[in-house]
């Protein structure tokens, strides 16, 4: 039986971005890599630059959906192994019931060997709250096989955990740099209204390094209630902040 890595990304370019080298790795050596995006990232221009039309939100989703495409089969992950659930981006916390139960009957189906997922100290809130409802679902299942966490907006506070896993991607980062590049709508001027892409230079060169980081998570750890209680603020929060009422 061919053990599989499910790797959810709460956005189309996140797993490419925190674990793009890694997954290289995995096929390289014909391991069964599986992706699963939560969100629909279709909000993007609407809330970074008010655009609502030409293209639409619809259309933004479709454009990224087939980027990420184009970016994983470069990695070696096939079309089929993509999996799209579409939750409203940026507003993923209002639809943590159904997501759980999606996410909890795709675990079940798929019977992954290992685990990825953002990690929570994200800044973004669907980061947060797919780190929330993966473990969740797991926890649910009684899963045993290791859970890693990456990251992607929290890259910066990394030096401040223990116990981090390094992976050395220096044979993999010229093919991982090709797939970042795929997303075009996020790293190029993809419209006139834009002075800058979405995702600058500056932050992208974050994933330009030759060592992508992961944390194995005990997901049975008791979490600290305060601490959980901050999140849910935070998220909240943070989703206001960002749809200034948009969406």
């Amino acid at each position: 039986m061919v053990e599989t890595c499910l790797i959810f990304s709460p956005h189309q370019d996140d797993a490419c971005l925190a674990c793009g080298g890694a997954i290289l790795k995995k096929t390289k050596k014909k391991e069964n890599i599986v992706i699963i995006n939560t969100c629909n990232g279709r909000n993007v221009f609407l809330l970074f630059f008010g655009v609502k039309d030409n293209p639409s939100p619809k259309e933004i989703e479709q454009i990224r959906n087939e980027e990420d495409i184009k970016a994983m089969n470069l990695l070696g992950v096939p079309k089929e192994n993509i999996i799209f659930l579409g939750f409203e981006d940026v507003l993923m916390y209002k639809q943590r019931k159904n997501a759980e139960e999606k996410i909890l009957e795709l675990i079940k189906k798929i019977k992954p060997s290992e685990v990825y997922i953002p990690s929570d100290i994200e800044i973004h809130p669907d980061h947060i709250i797919t780190s929330e409802v993966v473990k969740k679902c797991l926890r649910k299942i009684n899963f045993k096989n290791p859970v890693y966490e990456y990251y992607v907006w929290s890259r910066s506070k990394i030096k401040e955990k223990k116990d981090l896993i390094t992976v050395d991607i220096s044979e993999e980062l010229d093919m991982k740099k090709k797939a970042i590049q795929e997303y075009k709508s996020q790293v190029e001027i993809f419209l006139p209204q834009q002075k800058e892409p979405v995702l600058e230079k500056e932050f992208i060169n974050q994933f330009y390094q030759n060592k992508e980081f992961f944390k194995k998570i005990d997901i049975f750890k008791n979490e600290n209630i305060l601490y959980k209680f901050y999140k849910g603020i935070k998220v909240r929060f943070i989703s206001l902040l960002w749809t200034k009422f948009k969406i």
